[in-house]
């Protein structure tokens, strides 16, 4: 029997989904043409995002899965489209997995050993951080399965407890980082004295723009909690740091950017679509490979190192945590909090004097 034929473009998508002549297309079932326009092939959209939303619109009254596989075609295109690029393409790695292992089972026939199973199968193979999303993914697609009415009881909630992995620690001694920036670009150089002096992420570094810069201070909606929590943040002007955004303006003073860091055609790095800023992420990693050959740095960071630090550097764990945007402080402390609590010593024992 000849080996069947794997594309690409097809790996991961839902069941019936093809990728062809620069569209997704829905291969529709038979005798199911009239609910597609009558079409036996049904196209969906050039990219993911709207392939998602179509076919969510198309099925929005009919949800019916016997099997994990179809439970998971289901989330994919009912839950993955509210979620923003980088956590579809997470999840949809996760989905590929699962897919793969417990697709065919039927929906009520996963047991918690199937799980702590798959778990150590994954975890040695892509390592537990992979396994655990996974895990996450498929919880989460057996909420949705109840809220659907696919099953009566969530057959695995209370019953599966992993352990958390624990969080990379990195922390960027001082002396680390001055000597890093003795060979950064004007740009990157000021673009760390903002991050030690804000705490933001990466994201919201990029997007800042000269409208953000107020007279009383930086005016900022942190991307990841814009419709969650919704957190606001005032930055306050000190002279460090408006020396700091002046040299980060003037790095690009030719181009006349809107935003405070943009690339050589004065756009911002990160992509509208994606989310990603590979431009400013080969940048980063040009300094790093430059400052390793030319400086005493013996070990690189990333620059989500330098946010752990400013975080960690500030004393006041409430005041840190609500630099950083964090709506409880026990996320600064177990997560950004690199050095231990600071602590008075205790008074020791009175000897007398011999």
């Amino acid at each position: 029997m000849p080996r069947k034929r794997t594309i690409k473009e097809h790996k991961g998508l839902p069941a019936r989904w093809r990728f062809r002549f620069g569209s997704y297309r829905y291969v529709v079932p038979l005798g199911q043409e009239h609910l597609w326009d009558g079409k036996k092939e049904f196209t969906l959209g050039k990219t993911l995002a709207e392939a998602h939303r179509t076919f969510a619109e198309r099925i929005a009254d009919v949800v019916d899965a016997d099997t994990v596989g179809e439970l998971l075609d289901s989330y994919t295109v009912r839950v993955l489209p509210e979620h923003g690029f980088k956590t579809r393409e997470s999840k949809t790695t996760s989905i590929h997995r699962l897919r793969a292992v417990f697709g065919e089972m039927g929906l009520n026939a996963i047991e918690p050993h199937h799980v702590y199973k798959y778990v150590d199968l994954i975890g040695k193979k892509n390592g537990p951080r992979a396994a655990r999303a996974d895990w996450e993914v498929l919880r989460h697609a057996y909420t949705k399965a109840v809220e659907w009415g696919l099953v009566k009881r969530h057959p695995l909630m209370g019953q599966v407890r992993l352990k958390k992995a624990p969080p990379k620690e990195r922390y960027v001694e001082d002396w680390e980082l001055l000597e890093a920036l003795k060979v950064a670009p004007p740009m990157l150089r000021a673009y760390v004295q903002i991050k030690l002096m804000t705490s933001l992420r990466r994201k919201d570094m990029l997007l800042l723009t000269r409208d953000d810069l107020k007279p009383d201070a930086i005016h900022v909606k942190p991307s990841k909690t814009a419709d969650s929590s919704r957190i606001k943040l005032r930055i306050e002007w000190t002279d460090d740091l408006r020396n700091a955004v002046k040299d980060a303006l003037a790095a690009h003073n030719r181009i006349g950017s809107l935003y405070v860091f943009c690339n050589s055609k004065g756009q911002s790095y990160i992509h509208p679509e994606k989310g990603t800023a590979n431009g400013f992420d080969s940048l980063w990693q040009r300094w790093m490979k430059k400052a390793l050959a030319e400086t005493k740095l013996e070990q690189s960071f990333a620059e989500m190192d330098l946010r752990k630090k400013a975080i960690t550097d500030e004393d006041n764990v409430a005041l840190s945590s609500i630099r950083s945007g964090h709506t409880e402080q026990e996320i600064t402390k177990k997560v950004y909090r690199l050095k231990g609590a600071r602590v008075p010593a205790a008074s020791g024992l009175k000897l007398e004097n011999e």
